[in-house]
């Protein structure tokens, strides 16, 4: 089966592995807003971003029926969102899919490196399943459940620096979180870099 990014005048970004972008023409990125995404009959574009956010809040590969790609503009048929293409997702129907499927895929990464562990450090994990039940000619449901996780890198460096001149972030200073009042962690999100305001006084 032919993945989207094989096909021609296709271009994927994918910046996570739950976030992948598409558009069949012009710039792509991660957050493309020219590019609209239906998944049965109704706009996957977040609330704020004004963008669709792919299969963060997709459906699984089990639930998936058909996908329709239209390439270039199609605002005519679903709004100004589409400059660049529009995306049509349609789901299993309950109907007509009945039954307990599940699907399980592993995989690791940096094999044969020293540094990382291929099961603990680097490897992924997706597991699904989906139940479809037809109650009534007039009734169905469907459940379907997914777990992804993975871990690409860790940011392990905790090293203190100093966050002012060239070069600073290759050449730690001592100190940690506990000792350093101005501690500035090279791993450590939500440190503020730290500026002498004395050089910035100026008298009235």
């Amino acid at each position: 089966m032919m993945s989207s990014a094989e096909l021609k005048g296709v271009d994927v970004t994918s910046s996570s592995l739950t976030f992948t972008s598409i558009t069949t023409r012009g710039f792509n990125g991660s957050g493309n807003a020219r590019f609209n995404q239906y998944v049965d009959g109704m706009d996957n574009q977040a609330p704020g971003l004004n963008f669709s956010v792919g299969s963060i809040v997709g459906l699984s590969s089990l639930d998936v029926d058909n996908m329709e790609l239209l390439p270039g503009a199609s605002s005519a048929l679903y709004g100004s969102g589409g400059m660049n293409g529009t995306l049509l997702i349609t789901s299993k129907d309950p109907f007509k899919y009945q039954g307990v499927s599940a699907e399980v895929k592993v995989g690791g990464m940096h094999l044969g490196s020293k540094d990382k562990d291929p099961v603990g450090g680097s490897a992924y994990y997706n597991a699904a399943i989906r139940w479809g039940q037809k109650v009534s000619d007039n009734f169905a449901f469907k459940i379907g459940v997914q777990y992804v996780n993975a871990k690409d890198w860790a940011g392990t460096n905790y090293s203190n620096y100093t966050g002012t001149g060239t070069g600073s972030k290759n050449h730690p200073i001592p100190g940690t979180r506990q000792s350093d009042p101005n501690y500035n962690g090279v791993n450590v999100y939500g440190d503020e870099t730290s500026l002498d305001l004395n050089s910035a006084n100026t008298p009235f």
